[in-house]
């Protein structure tokens, strides 16, 4: 146990032929330890399966195999149930899938079709099978919280997932059938847990034999671990594994290894927990001091804008209120820019959502929106903001600023669109205004996805007062350059400190 959670390890790997690998597998799975392991291209007849070499090395298995072609095989430390071979609905009859029941998780190890060539049946064989995939997925999430896909998926969901995207133009594995098949699978519900950690280009996990392809750095991410919302909110670490890409008799893929903490999600989820790794670190009472400053200094706000104090009052009050800011200002300013609202819950961006100028409760220019994650009746994940509006925020008499509504929902889609395991920024917003919004009044924002196009991410939401529609929503956010926002972080600091 860890922090009062149970930490779990899943890889995936295609081994390009178990015969030919095993000792190095072997090896890899004392180094490695994971706890499940989901294994493509083991080449062999069930019959021939080295179960018993498996169980020496303590891991149950299942496998299914087709003697020299395909085979996919799950290894689990923590035991195997209820294991099924094939998809529903499966086009074909080919050893490309099979599930168990290992521990917390429903996992399935997946060879997806390669395609060849985009005038081939292969490569509508593919498409088909990625269909078929996604109604298993469909029927799996109806009974299953924490769903694991692990495999060689052979498409690279993103030019930034392949070295070079004109060497690929024309090509199976980026043709948009095949991402917007990939993408389906993710709008049920799941996330690249890989991707929602790390955003950088030139990250890969398969490299061509030929022409010194891994030395190059030439190579495509194809290899993922795909989980469900409750493993992403579980998700605590993740990483590909190229040392096993090395030495003497590789396969030509590379493990990918992800680290859950069992239980972390429906503890975040029942507390709003989740939120916490979005706002401020370090110091809870520093944190807690932050808060009591924006709560105290939007009253102040809410009270200014229609109070009706004598002048001598109002007097006092301001020189009262500027000696505050003269001693507040008397320290050195400047934070570290460490996350950005849209991407916060990809991880690892702590605190700049407590400071956001929408739902920071350390911001007293923020109203603020209280955000939580819910789902729907179809157990689709749906963020919400909840908000009421104090008068400073009035717009047309009696009603809210349609500039705080916008922005509110810019805050809720944004958050929405992280979930896609690639989160993004702001494109375009487009609200429709239904209704006058009233202030003072409790409002309910809703928002999720609606589809992904590659790094396109389109969300749509809802804004209720009480059962009143007052405004939809639409945005689309593209998936962020992390190198540039490094850029625009260095350049805010360097600003930040010549103040």
């Amino acid at each position: 146990m860890d922090g009062g959670f149970e930490m779990l390890t899943v890889a995936t790997w295609n081994v390009n032929s178990l015969k030919a690998r095993l000792d190095r597998v072997l090896s890899w799975l004392e180094r490695a330890a994971p706890d499940v392991v989901c294994l493509q291209e083991t080449k062999l007849a069930d019959a021939a399966f080295p179960a018993a070499a498996f169980a020496a090395a303590g891991y149950e298995s299942v496998h299914f195999g087709q003697g020299q072609w395909n085979g996919v095989a799950i290894l689990s430390r923590v035991g195997i149930e209820e294991p099924v071979r094939g998809l529903e609905a499966e086009p074909g009859e080919e050893a490309r899938a099979v599930g168990a029941t290992c521990g917390p998780l429903r996992v399935y190890s997946l060879y997806i079709p390669n395609g060849r060539s985009l005038d081939s049946d292969h490569y509508r064989y593919k498409l088909e099978w990625l269909n078929a995939l996604a109604g298993t997925v469909r029927g799996e999430l109806a009974s299953q919280e924490r769903l694991v896909l692990g495999g060689d998926f052979n498409i690279a969901f993103e030019d930034r997932d392949v070295w070079s995207p004109a060497a690929f133009e024309g090509a199976t594995h980026v043709s948009p059938p095949e991402r917007e098949a990939l993408a389906r699978i993710y709008e049920l519900g799941m996330t690249d847990l890989f991707r929602a950690q790390h955003q950088e280009d030139g990250l890969f996990s398969w490299w061509d034999y030929r022409g010194g392809s891994f030395h190059k750095r030439q190579g495509m991410r194809i290899d993922l671990l795909i989980g469900s919302h409750a493993v992403a909110n579980e998700l605590s670490w993740s990483m590909i594994d190229r040392n096993e890409r090395k030495g003497p008799g590789p396969s030509d893929h590379a493990p990918v290894l992800a680290g859950l903490q069992i239980g972390k999600g429906a503890e975040m989820a029942n507390d709003n927990r989740w939120i916490e790794r979005m706002t401020a670190p370090g110091d809870p009472a520093r944190r807690e001091h932050f808060r009591r400053i924006g709560t105290a200094t939007r009253r102040i706000i809410d009270s200014v804008v229609d109070s009706k104090a004598p002048t001598d009052v109002l007097s006092v009050i301001a020189q009262q209120i500027e000696a505050v800011a003269d001693s507040i200002g008397s320290f050195p300013s400047g934070r570290d820019y460490e996350g950005f609202a849209e991407a916060a819950n990809a991880g690892g961006n702590g605190g700049f959502l407590d400071f956001s100028p929408i739902s920071g409760a350390s911001n007293p220019l923020a109203p603020p929106v209280e955000l939580s994650l819910e789902h729907d009746g179809e157990g689709s994940a749906v963020v919400v903001g909840k908000v009421n509006f104090a008068s400073a925020y009035e717009g047309p008499p009696g009603n809210v600023h349609g500039g705080y509504l916008a922005a509110a929902f810019d805050e809720v889609l944004g958050l929405a669109q992280g979930m896609s395991g690639s989160p993004g920024m702001t494109a375009r917003l487009t609200v429709n205004y239904r209704k006058p919004t009233p202030w003072g009044t409790p409002l309910r924002f809703e928002g999720r996805i609606e589809r992904r196009e590659g790094r396109k991410v389109f969300t749509t939401g809802t804004c209720y007062a009480g059962d009143l529609l007052t405004a939809e929503a639409e945005a689309l956010f593209i998936s962020v350059d992390f190198t540039r926002l490094a850029e625009l972080a260095a350049d805010r600091q360097g600003r930040a400190e010549a103040r």
